[in-house]
Formats: C-alpha cells, structure tokens, sequence
C-alpha cells in the first residue's frame, strides 16, 4: 500500500497536469478554437479508450509497489521518446482529433480516479 503522503501528492500532481495538458491541447494543438468533432462512434470509442486505460493504470498503480523517483522518471523519458517517434512517423501533419480527447479523457480519468481514492482511503 501507498502512504498516504504520497497518494495526496499524487492527487494533486495529476490534477495540475490534466490542468495544463487540456491548456496545450486547446491552445497549441487546436489553436484556441474547438476543432470540428469526429463521428459519434469514433467519439465515444476514443474517450472510451482513455477512460479504460486511466482506469488500467490506476489498478495498476494500486496493486505495484511505487517505482522509486529514478526508476519513474527513467521510464517515463524512454516511454516519452518512443510516443514521441511513433507519433512523428504515424502522424506528420499531428495527431487526430479522436486521439487528441482520448488523451484529454485519460488525462482527467486519472486525476478525478486518484482523487476519488485518496479521499476514499482516508474515511
């Protein structure tokens, strides 16, 4: 189990970056302008998506013992450097809207998920 320290760290940290992922998205990505939405079905699938795999990590991050600061920030570097290429040769001309509020919906999952547990944990 996490102490309790770290899950309030957490929290917050995830609320803050869900915070200023969505200012990127809206203001570099989409220009300040809410672009036209895909279909219902890709819609929904995409967000869907996000939400499943806020909903994995946090199941994940539950159950695993907390990566020491080394280890996390290592494996995010490496993670981040491979979304990075795979996005660049997948995507040249950016990443699709779709994906852009499957990502929003995971940012947001996660820290609406990591508050709701901590604040759960403490009753």
């Amino acid at each position: 189990m996490v102490p309790e320290t770290v899950d309030r760290r957490r929290s917050r940290t995830a609320v803050v970056l869900a915070i200023v992922l969505t200012g990127i998205v809206y203001v570099e990505f989409w220009d300040g302008t809410v672009p036209p939405l895909p279909g219902a079905g890709t819609l929904v699938l995409a967000i869907g998506v996000g939400i499943a795999a806020a909903v994995l990590q946090l199941a994940l991050e539950d159950v695993l013992e907390p990566p020491t600061v080394l280890d996390n920030t290592l494996a995010f570097l490496l993670l981040l450097g491979a979304a990075l290429v795979v996005a660049f040769l997948l995507f040249p001309r950016g990443l699709p809207v779709a994906a852009e509020l499957g990502m929003l919906a995971w940012f947001w999952t996660t820290a609406v998920g990591r508050l709701v547990l901590y604040y759960g944990k403490r009753d």
